[in-house]
């Protein structure tokens, strides 16, 4: 059976992707001037996101995403009145 905390991990990953492909990426990309590495859906699937992952704005998605979950993760455990530990420890 599968943990409900991980199911919410894997839906903040979920959510977190798409409003970066959506929303965040496009922005950085029309602010920096990356936007050459926008992802591609036309070809091959694994190509574009092989692309999208070594371009800088791959980059920016990835680092950005430890301090997300992380944020997450404790604003989960506060709102429920307990610590970190608590909440994610086994």
């Amino acid at each position: 059976m599968v943990d409900r905390r991980q199911v919410e991990l894997i839906g903040v990953l979920v959510f977190y992707f798409a409003i970066y492909t959506a929303v965040l990426g496009p922005a950085i990309g029309g602010a920096t001037g990356f936007e050459k590495s926008a992802l591609d859906l036309s070809g091959d699937r694994g190509a574009a996101l092989l692309r999208m992952f070594t371009s800088v704005r791959g980059w920016i998605l990835v680092l950005g995403f430890g301090p997300v979950v992380y944020g997450y993760m404790l604003t989960r455990a506060r709102i429920a009145g307990v610590g970190p530990r608590e909440m994610w420890g086994r």
